[in-house]
């Protein structure tokens, strides 16, 4: 077996944690009583540090064997390391996304309809937080990357400086939360 050796000019530049562009967009549509409004956002031209952190805990195809030398994962394993010198480099992925973070639907009910309650104004409304998101192998991995838990120096150190700055690597779930209210005016 031969065993791949890594120097320093096998070293390149994977890009910035620190993404390029991000934004969000708000949208209103009203008809008649009806209002239904959502908020988009996304991100891109970022890298992501933790891609691995899942491994393990999901399902992969695309993994080392003999048969397939070229695979995007190492080999998985009970314990120990993988075959791979290069594990940590896979831990870095394109950070790009787009979430739906908001999608509200309400409806206010004519005035005169509320003076047999005595209120000024009554409106119902039914609200979904974090439904979707889109993203590359990030998101595919169950990871959300907006999870800031890891921009610290808590990654460790090596050659003296922080060697998981801007990167994730404690991770939680995207919440998904249904929300329906009452709003009542006296």
């Amino acid at each position: 077996m031969v065993l791949a050796s890594f120097d320093k000019d096998d070293y390149h530049f994977q890009g910035s944690f620190t993404p390029k562009w991000e934004g969000g967009f708000t949208t209103t549509f009203i008809y008649k009583n009806w209002q239904l409004n959502a908020f988009f956002y996304g991100r891109f031209g970022n890298m992501y540090y933790g891609l691995m952190q899942t491994y393990g805990r999901r399902v992969e195809n695309d993994t080392w064997s003999p048969e397939n030398t070229d695979a995007k994962f190492p080999q998985p394993r009970a314990g120990g390391e993988s075959f791979t010198d290069y594990k940590e480099y896979m831990n870095y992925t394109k950070g790009n996304m787009v979430a739906v973070r908001n999608i509200a639907l309400s409806y206010t009910f004519p005035e005169k309809w509320l003076g047999k309650i005595g209120a000024n104004s009554c409106q119902i409304y039914g609200q979904v937080l974090n439904p979707f998101i889109w993203g590359g192998d990030l998101v595919k991995a169950g990871i959300n990357p907006d999870d800031t838990t890891g921009w610290g120096a808590e990654g460790g150190r090596s050659n003296g400086t922080y060697k998981y700055i801007g990167g994730q690597t404690n991770n939680t779930v995207l919440t998904r939360s249904f929300v329906i209210g009452l709003r009542l005016g006296f």
